[in-house]
């Protein structure tokens, strides 16, 4: 907006009469991360979809002493990338180079910022190795003991917000992947589902799916969404040996 006076009305730093409590330059991890999420949002055509996740049944296993729900998730997500390969896949702007093996990133929240750990292989792991690997990567990273290797060369990522009281957000592809998966906190509530009868209580994820729209549409990501429920469907029953060897 036009205040009405010249250039030379204007002081050179606006803000030069206000108390400053700190002036603080970016760390150099941050401005790693302001880069390259600076380099995303000015590549990627993003589009978000969100939906409540039946978790209903898993959590039954969770409660009894079972894997942590994150790890099912991983576990079920995995699943879902090997049956729709093409969000299990990097796009650089002219090529998208589709992958098997499933390398996922788990956004962390460490003292000095956002760092996400490459889980490498995770289609050949058990649910118990799914649990190892997260923590051993988590805990690496919140102690600053992971190397430049540790964070490159992951086809997908998750990043759960529901540990702070999130539901739904917006989750930044980490690029050049293709797609990103944000998680909610756990809620449970009296639900009737369009097309059958009576309410009953569930146990609901928020998920947050961010797609790059260059190649990836809209029904691809609501589809990625049903398959992944339907994997966490499948855990209800015993199903803890490794996708793949």
């Amino acid at each position: 907006m036009d205040s009405g006076g010249s250039s030379r009305d204007q002081p050179s730093d606006p803000w030069a009469g206000l108390t400053e409590l700190e002036r603080l330059p970016l760390r150099a991890t941050r401005r790693v991360i302001a880069r390259r999420l600076s380099d995303t949002w000015r590549d990627v055509v993003p589009v978000t979809l969100h939906r409540d996740l039946d978790v209903s049944a898993v959590t039954i296993q969770v409660e009894g002493g079972g894997p942590r729900l994150l790890d099912m998730v991983l576990h079920a997500t995995t699943r879902a990338l090997l049956a729709t390969p093409a969000f299990n896949a990097v796009f650089d702007g002219s090529v998208r180079r589709v992958f098997a093996e499933v390398n996922i990133g788990l956004a962390v929240d460490t003292p000095k910022g956002l760092l996400v750990p490459v889980l490498r292989n995770v289609q050949a792991m058990s649910m118990a190795d799914i649990g190892t690997a997260r923590r051993t990567a988590t805990d690496l990273v919140r102690g600053w003991g992971h190397s430049a290797a540790d964070l490159i060369g992951g086809t997908f990522t998750i990043s759960n917000l529901g540990p702070l009281g999130i539901d739904f957000f917006t989750p930044v592809i980490n690029g050049p992947q293709v797609a990103i998966l944000g998680l909610g906190r756990l809620r449970r509530q009296a639900v009737g589902w369009s097309g059958e009868s009576g309410v009953e209580p569930r146990s609901l994820l928020p998920a947050s799916l961010t797609i790059d729209h260059r190649v990836l549409d809209g029904a691809d990501g609501a589809r990625f969404l049903q398959t992944l429920q339907q994997h966490l469907d499948a855990l209800s029953g015993d199903e803890r040996e490794p996708l793949s060897r």
